[in-house]
């Protein structure tokens, strides 16, 4: 679990690795789908790997969002009001960056 008394720096880190493990849930998924109607003899093994893959999709998008989030949140304000400023650009532009992709995991589902 990634929590938001972490440093900037390790919440980015933490968050994009969770993300490429959950990208990589997404293939594999895609994979089993696809070989699932073609192959009915593996059909209840193959059940149980997406089932399996499901959850930890679920999981890790479930773990990440509320962090992106709220780094994206607090981004989006450095940027707009620079007396609120918590982040430099390039960090804004990474967290963004990072945000944008969830958003589009999210929408693969």
């Amino acid at each position: 679990v990634i929590h938001l008394c972490v440093t900037t720096a390790t919440a980015y880190k933490k968050s994009a690795a969770r993300l490429e493990e959950v990208r990589k849930a997404l293939a594999e998924l895609q994979v089993a789908n696809s070989s699932s109607s073609s192959d009915d003899a593996g059909s209840s093994a193959n059940a149980e790997q997406v089932k399996a893959l499901g959850a930890t999709i679920k999981a890790g998008l479930g773990e990440i969002t509320p962090v992106v989030d709220k780094l994206a949140s607090r981004a989006r304000q450095s940027l707009a009001d620079p007396e609120k400023k918590v982040y430099g650009p390039k960090t804004c532009h990474k967290i963004l960056a990072l945000a944008e992709e969830l958003a589009k995991d999210h929408c693969r589902l």
